[in-house]
C-alpha cells in the first residue's frame, strides 16, 4: 500500500503473489511512501512506511509487521533496492527495483520428512513446523542480527533428535556458524548431517540453509550390507557409521545417511552379506563405477557392482551411492530357465520365470564368470558356457525340453553394461543364425571348432562334429562361445585347413587330395545382414584371385588363415596406378575463440597440414597429418602461457625430420560384394603431448561453454535417479556394419600440469550440469598442483572386426573411460604439495639407467676405445644433471606450495596478484637468476608487510569506521608475520628453480606462445590481428606490475626513434613509460587535460593546474604525428561524451 506524507492510502492495496512483481506508477511512488504486510487472515499490522530517498541512502533494510497478539512473534522480510548506480537518472526519479525476501529459507535436501525447530536466542522465540523432502520453508519470524539456532527430526529412521546448531550469529562475534549438526542413533553413533549456506544477492543479507547428507547409500543387492569410516593417512581400526542395524531393512533399496567423522573424509570400507571387508573404498571423485569382489567362505566371492554420482539439480551437494548386483540374468524366453555357475549346482533362486531378472549373487573365487542354463525339467541339457564378462552378443544352441534330438533352438545371450552392473539377457533368436557354412562344392565336408582347450580335431566326446554335403548349406552358432581364439577346421579326405571366420574377403583355396589327384575349393567369407556366410565352391584358376604357385615366384600380400595350403596358392596381384590424387598442404591454420568479455582465451595453432587422398579401382586411401599442434592460453595472467603441445623428443640423430603430432590413415576397399564397409587398415597416432593447465584458465573455458545447446539444459531436481529398480541397458542405435581388417588406435602419452590460480577471468561456481563441467570439476576437485605427471593410455587394437558404428564407438569409449580410471590415481604421486615424489623416482632412475647404457653402447658401436670414455662421461653427466633436476624440482615444489597457501593467509589479494604477476614474468633461468630474483621478492614481501601494518588500518578506517580500523589493524599483524614468511619461501622456490633451470639451459628451449594475444577495441567490432597492437595491449598489462591492466588501450607510439621511450594512449589517460623495464615515466588522466594541441614538431597536453604541469610528446615524423593526434582526437570525443551523458542528474 501507498502512503503520502500524512500516512494516509493513496492508492489500493494491491496483492503480490510469491515469484511475481508489481509495477508502481512512477509519480505516485515520487511523492508516496511503501508499506507491507502478509494476507490479512495471518493477523499481521502494516509495516513501517519505506520512502524511495531512504532506500537510496540505505538500500537493505528489515521489513517488519507487528502482530495483533502482543505475545505473537512479528513477520519479518529482507527488503533491498536494486539500481544501477551509473545511470545519472536514478538520483532524479525512483528508477529501482525493491527485492523482498524472507530472512531465512530452509531447504530439505534429505531423503526423508523433517521436524525442525527454529530458536531467535534474543527473541527466546521457538518457531516449529514441518518440511517435506525437498521442500523449501520461509522463516520470517527470526531477525538476522540476532543469534539463530536448528534442530531437526528426520522423520521414519532410527535417529533421535539432533543437537542445537548455530545457523545465524548476527551481531554477537563470540560464535561461529555451524555446517553441521549431528543426529544419533539407538547405540549412540553419531551421523553429521551437513548444512549449506546459499546468500542470495542483492537480498538485504536473506540466506537459505540447505540440509542435506552428505553420502546416501541405495543398496539394490538384496542382501544385507555394513560400511565403515576410515582416514587413509592414518593407521587405526575403522569405525562403525550410525544408522540401521536390522539385516531385514538393511537388505532393502531404503536410502540410507551416511558421513565420515571428518568433514573431507571420503574412505570407506563395505561389507555385503556373508563377504570379508573390501580393500578402501575412496568416494572423492564426482563419479564413479567399478566392480567389486567380496571374498566370501569356502573360496567363493560375492560380486557387488558400485556407483556413485552427485544427485542432479539442487541435490548436487549429496553424493548418492548405489550397491548393486554386478552380474543380473533376465530371461527373455517364453518358458522358465536355470542358471548356474560352471562348476556350481544350480541354487533355489536360479530358476527364472519368463520375463524374471535375478543376481548372480556368489560365484567361485579366481575363475571366469562362465554362465550356463537349462530349461526346466529331469531331462533337460545344460548349455554351453558362456562368458558373461565379454560385452556384446553371442549365440549358443539349447535343445528344447522333452526332445533328445532334432533341431535344437537358436538362443541369444545380450551382455551389456548399464552403470556398474552387467545385465545377462537371455532371448529366442527370431533371425538368421550368426554363421551359414554354404557348401556349394561337389564334395561332402565336415567342420568343428577348434580354440585354446580343442587344438586338433579328435574323435573323441569333446569335439562336435558337423557334416554340410555337397552343394547343401547349414546353420552354425559356436560349440564352445566361451573360448578364446575361436577357429572353424574344415575337414576333406584327411586334409585339415583352420579357418578364421570372422574374416571377411577371398582367402587362399583349400587343397586336399583325392582318388582323381589333388583337387581345391575356393573360400570367400561374406557378411550378409548380421551373418557371417562362409562360402565353399570349387575353384576355378581363371575366375580365382589365387593362382596355384610356380616354383620360385610371388609373395603373400594378405596375412589370413592358410593352414597346410599356403605354399600352394598365391595372390596375383597387377600393379594398379591411382587414376586420382589429390593433395593439400596447408602451412598453417589458427584459430582464435574470444569469450563474451571481448578477451581472446584460446589460440590453435595447427602448423604443416597435409591431406592426401588417392583412388584406384580397388581402394581408397586417406591420410590426414599434423605437424605441430599448439594449443596456448591467451589469457594475460596464465601461469601456464602454453596450455597443449607436443613433447620434447629425445635427441635422435637418424631423425631427420621430426614425427607429426596427429596422424590419421584409413584405406577402404571399393568392394560391394561382402555387405560391409570394408576397411582394410585404419590407424590414429598421437605424439606425446604436454599439458599444462591453471584453474582460472579452466574455468574461463566453462564459462565459454554455457551455451544454449540440448546437453546444457537445466536438469531436473532428482536425488536418487531409479530409487528402486536397476534400469535397462540402453539399446544400441543402429548403423552400417563396418569390417576393420585391422584398426590400430595407437598409445596416448600425456604430460599433465595443472595449479591452482586466482579467478581473475571467470566465476568460481561450477554446476555439473554439463559433461564438460563435470571435467572442469573433477579437475579442481581432484588434482590439486600436479606437476609433469605421466598420464598413459593404452593402445586399442582390433583385428577382424566387424561391427555397427555405434557398437564400435560405445566399445572404443568403454576402454578409455577403463584407462583414464587406472591412471587417475597415479596423478596424485606427482603432486606439488608432497614433492612431486614419483618424478624425483623418475628422474633418477632414468639417470641410473643412461649411466649404465651409454658406456655399453659406446662399447657396442665403436669397440673398446675412446668412445667408451666418452660414453662413460655422458653416462655419468646424465646420472648427475638428473639427479640435480628431480631434486631441486621436489624441493621448488614443495616451497612454492608452501608459499601460495601462506599467501592466501595475508588477506591481502591485491598484493598477491602484484606478487603473482612477478613470479609469471621473472621465472629464474639458471642458478644466478633465481638467487637474484628470489632475494627480490623477499625484499618485496618484507617491505609489503611493514607497509602494510601502517596502510592496512588507514584503509579499514576510510571504508569500515572504526570496526574497520581494528580489522585494518589485524590485518596489517597478519602481514606483518605471513609476508616475510611466503618471501622466504619464494626465494627457496625461485633458488631451487634456478638450480634445477640451470641443469636444462642447453636443452631444447621451451615453446613460447605462437602469438601475443589479441587486442579487441574498446568498441567491440573485430578487426584483423595487429602484432603491434597486441604488443602494446601486453605493455599496459605489465605496466608499473599490473597498475593499469583493467585500462582499455588504444594505441601508442615510439617517440626516441628507435628507443624504448613509449607514449600509450588508453581510453582514460596518456601514458609515458620505457618499454623495456616497463616502468612509467609520466601519466596525465583527461580529467586534468585543459587542452590538447598539436605542435610543429609534438603534441602539447595542458595541464588544469598550470604550464609547469604541462605534457609534450616530441614527434618527429610528421605522418606519425598527424596519426597519433587523430587517435588522441577519437578518444577524447568519445570521453567528453561520456562524461556528458554523466553530469546530466
Amino acid at each position: 500500500m501507498l502512503l503520502d506524507h500524512a500516512g494516509r492510502p493513496t492508492y489500493a492495496v494491491e496483492k503480490i503473489a510469491p515469484g511475481d512483481d508489481y509495477p508502481l506508477p512512477l509519480d505516485t511512488v515520487t511523492e508516496s511512501r511503501i508499506t507491507l504486510r502478509p494476507d490479512q487472515g495471518f493477523g499481521y499490522r502494516w509495516s513501517q512506511a519505506l520512502q524511495w530517498e531512504e532506500l537510496m541512502a540505505k538500500p537493505a533494510q528489515t521489513v517488519v509487521c507487528p502482530h495483533s497478539q502482543p505475545n505473537e512473534p512479528a513477520w519479518r522480510l529482507q527488503a533491498c533496492a536494486q539500481y544501477d548506480s551509473d545511470d545519472p537518472l536514478v538520483r532524479r526519479y525512483p528508477k529501482m527495483n525493491l527485492a523482498l525476501r524472507a530472512p531465512i529459507e530452509l531447504e530439505n535436501l534429505l531423503p526423508y520428512n523433517i521436524q525442525y525447530r527454529v530458536f531467535d536466542k534474543q527473541l527466546d522465540q521457538n518457531w516449529s513446523s514441518y518440511l517435506r523432502q525437498g521442500g523449501i520453508m520461509p522463516v520470517h519470524s527470526v531477525e538476522l542480527e540476532h543469534l539463530i539456532l536448528l534442530n531437526l527430526n528426520v522423520q521414519d529412521t532410527c535417529y533421535k533428535p539432533s543437537d542445537w546448531a548455530i545457523i545465524n550469529v548476527g551481531s554477537n562475534t563470540d560464535f561461529d556458524i555451524e555446517k553441521q549438526l549431528s543426529l544419533r542413533d539407538p547405540g549412540d553413533r553419531k551421523l553429521d548431517i551437513r548444512l549449506n549456506y546459499v546468500k542470495f544477492p542483492d537480498s538485504g543479507g536473506a540466506f537459505k540453509v540447505q540440509i542435506y547428507s552428505p553420502f546416501i547409500v541405495v543398496n539394490k543387492t538384496g542382501l544385507p550390507f555394513q560400511m565403515r569410516s576410515l582416514r587413509s593417512t592414518r593407521a587405526g581400526v575403522p569405525q562403525e557409521v550410525a544408522g540401521e542395524k536390522r539385516h531385514t531393512e538393511l537388505a532393502k533399496p531404503t536410502p540410507f545417511m551416511l558421513s565420515h567423522p571428518h568433514s573431507k573424509g571420503h574412505e570407506f570400507v563395505l561389507k555385503v552379506g556373508n563377504s570379508a571387508w573390501s580393500q578402501t573404498l575412496s568416494f572423492e571423485a564426482p563419479t564413479a563405477e567399478m566392480a567389486l569382489s567380496l571374498p566370501a567362505p569356502k573360496e567363493m566371492e560375492i560380486p557387488v557392482g558400485v556407483s556413485w554420482t552427485q544427485g542432479q539439480g539442487k541435490y548436487e551437494l549429496s553424493k548418492v551411492i548405489t550397491l548393486a548386483p554386478r552380474f543380473l540374468i533376465k530371461n527373455n524366453l517364453d518358458q522358465p530357465l536355470h542358471f548356474r555357475e560352471k562348476g556350481m549346482p544350480p541354487s533355489e533362486q536360479s530358476l527364472l520365470q519368463p520375463g524374471e531378472r535375478a543376481p548372480l549373487q556368489i560365484t567361485r573365487k579366481g575363475h571366469e564368470k562362465l554362465l550356463t542354463v537349462a530349461y526346466s525339467g529331469l531331462d533337460a541339457q545344460w548349455s554351453p558356457p558362456i562368458n558373461i564378462q565379454d560385452i556384446g552378443a553371442v549365440h549358443f544352441r539349447l535343445m528344447p525340453p522333452g526332445q533328445e534330438a532334432g533341431e535344437p533352438q537358436l538362443i541369444r545371450t545380450d551382455v551389456a553394461v548399464e552403470g556398474a552392473t552387467v545385465h545377462v539377457m537371455l532371448s529366442l533368436e527370431k533371425g538368421p543364425w550368426p554363421f551359414v557354412i554354404e557348401n556349394n562344392s561337389d564334395y561332402d565336408i565336415s567342420f568343428c571348432q577348434v580354440d585354446e582347450t580343442h587344438v586338433l580335431p579328435k574323435p573323441d566326446s569333446t569335439y562336435v562334429m558337423h557334416r554340410v554335403n555337397a552343394h547343401m548349406s547349414k546353420n552354425y552358432a559356436w560349440d564352445y562361445p566361451a573360448a578364446r581364439e575361436k577357429e572353424i577346421v574344415l575337414l576333406l579326405n584327411d586334409k585339415a585347413r583352420k579357418i578364421d571366420i570372422m574374416e571377411i574377403g577371398a582367402l587362399h583355396p583349400f587343397k586336399f587330395p583325392t582318388e582323381h589327384g589333388h583337387r581345391a575349393v575356393s573360400i570367400d567369407i561374406r557378411a550378409e545382414g548380421p551373418t557371417q556366410t562362409l562360402d565353399i565352391s570349387n575353384y576355378h584358376e581363371e575366375t580365382s584371385l589365387y593362382k596355384p604357385k610356380r616354383r620360385g615366384t610371388g609373395t603373400i600380400s594378405r596375412q589370413d588363415t592358410l593352414g597346410s595350403t599356403q605354399e600352394s596358392f598365391e595372390a596375383i596381384t597387377e600393379e594398379e596406378n591411382p587414376f586420382l590424387n589429390l593433395r593439400l598442404d596447408l602451412a598453417g591454420l589458427g584459430i582464435s575463440l574470444i569469450n563474451q568479455r571481448l578477451v581472446e582465451v584460446v589460440y590453435i595453432s595447427l602448423r604443416k597440414l597435409e591431406l592426401e587422398y588417392s583412388r584406384t579401382e580397388a581402394a581408397q586411401s586417406i591420410t590426414l597429418s599434423c605437424g605441430i599442434l599448439q594449443v596456448d592460453n591467451q589469457l594475460h595472467e596464465a601461469i601456464y602461457p602454453v596450455a597443449l603441445q607436443p613433447s620434447p623428443l629425445p635427441k635422435d640423430e637418424s631423425m631427420t625430420v621430426p614425427p607429426p603430432a596427429v596422424q590419421v590413415s584409413v584405406i577402404f576397399l571399393n568392394d560391394q560384394e561382402h555387405g560391409v564397409l570394408f576397411i582394410k587398415y585404419a590407424s590414429v597416432l598421437i605424439q606425446s603431448l604436454t599439458v599444462r593447465l591453471d584453474e582460472d584458465f579452466l574455468l574461463t573455458l566453462y564459462d565459454m561453454t554455457k551455451i544454449n545447446v540440448s546437453w546444457g539444459e537445466k536438469k531436473d531436481d532428482v536425488l536418487i535417479a531409479n530409487a528402486v529398480d536397476i534400469p535397462e541397458p540402453t539399446p544400441t542405435a543402429e548403423g552400417q556394419s563396418v569390417y576393420f581388417e585391422v584398426l590400430e588406435l595407437q598409445p596416448i602419452k600425456l604430460i599433465v600440469s595443472f595449479v591452482t590460480s586466482q579467478h581473475m577471468n571467470a566465476d568460481e561456481k561450477i554446476n555439473t550440469g554439463t559433461p564438460i563441467a563435470l571435467i572442469f570439476r573433477t579437475l579442481l576437485n581432484f588434482l590439486g598442483n600436479v606437476n609433469d605427471a605421466p598420464f598413459r593410455l593404452n593402445a586399442l587394437v582390433f583385428k577382424d572386426l566387424r561391427q555397427t558404428m555405434p557398437e564400435l564407438q560405445q566399445r572404443i569409449l568403454f576402454h578409455y573411460r577403463q584407462e583414464v580410471t587406472r591412471q587417475a590415481l597415479r596423478l596424485m604421486g606427482f603432486a606439488d604439495f608432497v614433492g612431486n615424489p614419483v618424478g624425483l623416482f623418475e628422474n633418477i632412475s632414468s639417470g641410473m639407467v643412461d649411466a649404465f647404457y651409454e658406456p655399453w653402447a659406446g662399447v657396442v658401436v665403436h669397440g673398446l676405445n675412446k668412445e667408451f670414455g666418452i660414453g662413460v662421461v655422458k653416462g655419468v653427466s646424465s646420472l648427475i644433471k638428473k639427479s640435480v633436476f628431480g631434486v631441486s624440482d621436489s624441493l621448488s615444489k614443495v616451497t612454492s606450495s608452501l608459499g601460495k597457501g601462506i599467501a592466501t593467509a595475508t588477506f591481502d589479494t591485491e598484493w598477491d596478484n602484484r606478487r603473482r604477476l612477478a613470479q609469471r614474468r621473472n621465472k629464474p633461468r639458471h642458478v644466478i637468476d633465481g638467487v637474484a630474483t628470489g632475494a627480490e621478492a623477499f625484499a618485496s614481501s618484507v617491505g609489503s608487510g611493514f607497509e602494510g601494518l601502517v596502510m592496512k588500518p588507514i584503509e579499514g578506517a576510510q571504508s569500515g569506521g572504526a570496526g574497520g580500523f581494528f580489522k585494518g589493524i589485524g590485518k596489517g599483524v597478519v602481514g606483518l608475520v605471513a609476508k616475510p614468511a611466503v618471501g622466504i619461501m619464494d626465494l627457496a622456490s625461485n633458488f631451487t628453480a634456478g638450480v634445477r633451470n640451470t641443469t636444462t639451459v642447453f636443452d631444447n628451449p621451451a615453446r613460447d606462445r605462437v602469438r601475443i594475444p589479441r587486442h579487441i577495441p574498446a568498441d567491440g567490432i573485430m578487426t584483423p590481428y595487429s602484432a603491434r597492437e597486441a604488443l602494446g595491449q601486453s605493455w599496459m598489462k605489465d605496466l608499473e606490475k599490473g597498475a593499469y591492466r583493467s585500462e582499455l588501450y588504444v594505441s601508442h607510439i615510439d617517440i626516441t626513434g628507435g628507443g624504448d621511450n613509449t607514449v600509450m594512449l588508453t581510453m582514460s589517460r596518456v601514458l609515458s613509460f620505457w618499454s623495456t623495464r616497463l616502468r612509467l615515466d609520466w601519466e596525465l588522466s583527461f580529467a586534468q587535460v585543459q587542452g590538447i594541441n598539436i605542435e610543429d614538431n609534438g603534441i602539447l597536453f595542458q595541464h588544469k593546474a598550470g604550464r609547469e604541469r604541462d605534457r609534450f610528446i616530441y614527434i618527429a615524423d610528421p605522418s606519425a604525428k598527424v596519426w597519433f593526434f587523430s587517435q588522441i582526437e577519437q578518444v577524447v570525443k568519445a570521453y567528453n561524451a561520456r562524461r556528458n551523458l554523466q553530469g546530466k542528474k
